[in-house]
């Protein structure tokens, strides 16, 4: 099921990558920005080492680009930038989701 139009879900460390933006026009270079740090990455990362990752890419992009962003590594789940709530605060307290600086 999908709550936002401005998801990717892809292959990566041997697991899924998910990534929710709140604009949709920082989906695809976003997209290409996870996934090219994500190549250089080991695939035997364990789950603390794809936290840490999930947090740096999505503080990373929060710093590249506007808006919010979730980054998920293999069920590893890390938020940055503005609220992903965007026009509709239902959606984040749907997905559990708080604002990160």
């Amino acid at each position: 099921m999908t709550l936002l139009p401005y998801e990717a879900t892809f292959p990566a460390l041997g697991t899924r990558a998910m990534l929710l933006t709140s604009l949709p026009e920082t989906l695809l270079p976003a997209v290409e920005v996870l996934r090219a740090a994500l190549e250089a990455m080991d695939e035997e990362a364990g789950f603390d080492d794809r936290s840490m990752i999930a947090q740096q890419l999505a503080d990373g992009l929060a710093e590249e680009f506007e808006g919010g962003f979730l980054v998920d590594v293999g069920g590893t789940p890390a938020v940055a930038g503005d609220s992903l709530a965007g026009t509709d605060p239902d959606i984040a307290e749907l997905m559990g989701l708080t604002y990160a600086a």
